[in-house]
């Protein structure tokens, strides 16, 4: 306790001559006092690391709610304009009828450079939902062909470059012309034996993250054309053991892919809480372990230290040709604190109570 006098050496020294058990129980206490400090310290860090990722994810939820209040917010501008429009047109005697309500715009996607930069398989689906939800932004399929050209850079651009001229004899007629063109130069051709190659060797051992586990084999199993009555099979077939045997039940008696997915992802959430607990309380067992040899390493040396001076042939002179040197630990005449037979067994009585503290862990572990 930091409130109690502090100790001398020489008090200390009496104390383990006159009664060394007592010496040992203050020991012990004082070790068992750092062990539980260093446990509500443990416990606190993983409480802080709990709450920063309920703070994380609250976060998450609050971003994804702004998303939706602005997607929501444009919408109702829309919806005002439209209105606007409706009002003047009818107080200039045109019929609602008359008045045409134009889709919300989506986003452009980025332009296609090389096929890597953005990758082609994206850019694709982006343009075509792009199309197809302002299909009335692009009514006719000049204005669609426009746009494509628009959307596209570097080498992309080249590409379709000469089948855009007007008096070219391939010139396109249609947008899905310039898709096809572009999916010869930048779709792999190897594309469907590749995933299923790669499907076949997907498998999820311990320690993957489970969800970008989930992402890609069904990237995979899409690229691939397996059978969707196939995936649930396949899936529980790719898990590692550990979580194979949980969700056996499961496996068992769902009967969808999509059931039993959401299954795996609870079991897979909490046999990562088990195994990051039982990390935790092995390394907290370590840094004990570790904290009690240095203690030993520590009184060793010295001990050793002490003996190797005093058989040191030097010393030996010096203290034959110098009989008055007095020792600065006990006082005495005739040899110097190094070589003192008493700081030597001050010391092995130090060392001797730690090593009954190391042979008798099952005592400390009580206390704790």
């Amino acid at each position: 306790p930091t409130d109690q006098p502090r100790v001398s050496l020489e008090e200390f020294r009496q104390m383990i001559h006159s009664d060394k058990d007592h010496v040992y129980k203050e020991l012990a206490a004082i070790f068992d006092s750092i062990f539980d400090d260093e446990k509500t310290l443990r416990d606190t860090i993983t409480c802080l690391r709990m709450e920063q990722n309920n703070a994380t994810d609250q976060a998450a939820v609050k971003q994804s709610q702004i998303d939706e209040l602005i997607a929501e917010c444009d919408e109702l501008s829309h919806t005002l304009v439209c209105m606007t429009v409706s009002n003047q047109a009818a107080s200039q005697g045109v019929t609602p009828s008359e008045t045409t309500q134009r889709s919300v715009k989506i986003d452009d996607p980025k332009h296609l450079t090389d096929g890597k930069e953005s990758k082609f398989e994206h850019w694709l689906s982006q343009m075509k939902n792009k199309l197809w939800e302002n299909a009335d932004h692009y009514p006719t399929e000049h204005m669609r062909i426009a746009y494509i050209e628009n959307q596209t850079d570097g080498d992309a651009a080249h590409h379709i470059a000469p089948c855009m001229e007007e008096d070219h004899p391939e010139q396109y007629q249609t947008a899905e012309e310039i898709f096809e063109h572009l999916k010869s130069i930048y779709e792999d051709a190897n594309k469907l034996q590749n995933a299923k190659s790669d499907y076949h060797k997907l498998i999820m051992r311990n320690g993957d993250n489970y969800h970008e586990f989930v992402t890609k084999f069904l990237h995979l199993a899409g690229e691939a054309k397996i059978a969707k009555e196939d995936y649930k099979t396949d899936f529980n077939d790719k898990l590692f053991f550990d979580l194979q045997r949980m969700v056996a039940v499961a496996n068992a008696t769902t009967n969808t892919y999509a059931e039993f997915q959401k299954i795996c992802a609870q079991a897979a959430h909490t046999l990562q809480t088990i195994n990051a607990t039982q990390k935790s309380k092995s390394l907290w067992g370590n840094g004990s372990n570790i904290f009690k040899q240095n203690t030993l390493w520590a009184s060793d040396s010295q001990t050793s230290h002490s003996t190797s001076a005093t058989k040191s042939p030097t010393i030996k002179k010096a203290l034959g040709t110098h009989p008055d040197i007095q020792c600065y630990y006990c006082k005495e005449k005739g040899h110097i604190a190094r070589n003192c037979p008493a700081k030597q067994k001050s010391q092995q009585v130090i060392t001797e109570l730690t090593e009954n503290d190391t042979s008798e862990p099952s005592a400390d572990l009580g206390k704790e």
